[in-house]
């Protein structure tokens, strides 16, 4: 039935389903989302943000492409380490499991039990930022320290932090 509801109106917009002639998708979907919808200011403004950025777009020779591409993805890795942080600050049931097993890896890390896990590849450890292996249990130890100190004040600047909506609403 919705293959057919699609098909029928082709003709009408000449080809198209979605969207109709010079209409972009972003007012497409606006126009199709209730008036009533909760979160229609969010989307107004995500579709409002994108037509500023698009509006302000300049074309890139190849050899522009590769830098800023690197520099793209650079980015988007911290933005999957910041994810990361967050989700494992947040989630409640992550927080009880780690607090539930701690006994278990304090007494593998008594006597060295975590480092000779590393050694024979038992247990494998990444470090998120360098994306490399860690040899032993004390660097292990170092960057549970470092986050445990820091994922408070990480889920505290998430949650401070302001959008282009915040600024509009106030």
């Amino acid at each position: 039935i919705f293959y057919r509801t699609l098909e029928s109106r082709k003709p009408g917009l000449e080809g198209r389903w979605f969207q109709v002639k010079g209409e972009s998708q972003a007012d497409a979907f606006l126009r199709r989302l209730k008036a009533d919808d909760l979160h229609r200011p969010v989307y107004e403004e995500y579709v409002a943000e994108l037509k500023e950025r698009w509006a302000n777009r300049k074309e890139l020779s190849e050899a522009e492409v590769m830098p800023k591409l690197l520099d793209v993805e650079g980015k988007y890795r911290k933005e999957c380490i910041d994810f990361d942080t967050l989700v494992m600050s947040m989630n409640e049931e992550v927080s009880s499991e780690v607090k539930e097993k701690a006994p278990e890896y304090e007494a593998l890390m008594a006597d060295d039990g975590l480092t000779h896990m590393m050694a024979d590849g038992s247990i494998v450890a990444i470090d998120a930022e360098t994306r490399q292996g860690l040899a032993n249990q004390q660097q292990l130890f170092s960057r549970m320290t470092d986050f445990e100190a820091g994922k408070d004040k990480f889920t505290e600047n998430v949650n401070n932090t302001k959008t282009g909506l915040d600024s509009k609403r106030h």
